[in-house]
């Protein structure tokens, strides 16, 4: 990582940092962020004539922060880069590369982001009608579409399932969360309806000859996988034509139906769990969350089965 060559001393460290995220099961866009991040503060400290980490300081750590500050950057961003700077010194002081962490006493506010906006149910299924099932590609779009809200995955987790992922019999996909953890997630009856269709009506016609070889679930046009930036944008597309207000995304339906199954009695735990977010080592001793108890939570308490 060549950006970082001006920090002589530093330039190692940081790639032995980056690596350990990646160890981590961390994803590369994060690895990237946090690569850019510290190539800013590589800049900042050349400026302040600071080559050895060793002569880092929490007063030089303030400076940064009031640097950033007057870069004109987004307070995200600032946090972004305030925090890159706190994991990497932790993981120097913990690898003992370095005796003390000028940066444990730096503290990173939280940039609070305004609350995505949550669809209503009503605004949910004229979505999921918008796209034209009587065209391949408005088949393949309507099963993504009840696939993201059914399940709540994310954009990259919807975009990288294969054909061995889906179970339409018991109802489930696999999904392959952050950090390399699998989970399974119910899907519903009325989203296992339109895969259904897309698998045995669309998906043959679109991959052509490649079907044999083909794993990936969704497939565009030109016979290919689909990319994680097209699935991403499909929602924005199909909200604009069901004239729903506001940016639409994956991230959108996630959080729509996260806020609907609440809304209708799921149990916080078992939501968690569903959006791969529940931390459940602490809570194994009492807590046993089976796929059949999401399964029978999700269909009572999802708009969309």
């Amino acid at each position: 990582m060549n950006h970082h060559a001006h920090w002589q001393a530093g330039s190692d460290q940081v790639d032995g940092f980056l690596e350990s995220l990646t160890a981590r099961g961390c994803s590369s866009s994060t690895v990237q962020t946090r690569d850019r991040s510290l190539a800013k503060f590589m800049s900042f400290a050349s400026i302040r004539r600071t080559s050895r980490i060793q002569d880092v300081t929490i007063e030089m750590l303030e400076g940064y922060r009031l640097w950033l500050a007057d870069q004109r950057l987004k307070p995200s961003t600032v946090e972004t880069h305030l925090r890159s700077v706190k994991h990497f010194f932790g993981w120097l002081e913990r690898s003992m590369l370095l005796f003390s962490n000028p940066a444990s006493a730096l503290t990173v506010p939280r940039y609070h982001s305004r609350l995505g906006r949550v669809l209503t149910v009503g605004e949910v299924r004229a979505l999921l009608d918008t796209p034209d099932t009587s065209r391949l590609l408005g088949l393949r779009d309507r099963a993504i579409l009840e696939l993201l809200y059914a399940t709540a995955v994310r954009r990259r987790e919807a975009a990288l399932l294969t054909l061995s992922d889906i179970d339409l019999d018991r109802e489930t996909v696999r999904v392959l969360g952050k950090g390399g953890k699998e989970r399974a997630v119910p899907v519903g009856r009325n989203a296992v309806g339109h895969i259904r269709r897309y698998l045995e009506a669309a998906r043959p016609q679109l991959a052509g000859r490649s079907q044999q070889e083909r794993r990936e679930l969704w497939i565009n046009k030109d016979g290919e996988p689909l990319s994680e930036q097209v699935l991403g944008l499909l929602p924005r597309r199909y909200a604009r034509k069901a004239r729903i207000a506001g940016q639409v995304s994956p991230h959108t339906l996630r959080r729509s139906c996260a806020t609907h199954m609440l809304q209708n009695g799921a149990h916080p735990l078992m939501v968690s769990e569903m959006l791969g977010h529940a931390d459940t080592k602490t809570l194994a001793h009492y807590l046993r969350i089976s796929v059949s108890d999401l399964k029978e939570t999700h269909s009572r308490s999802n708009p969309g089965r």
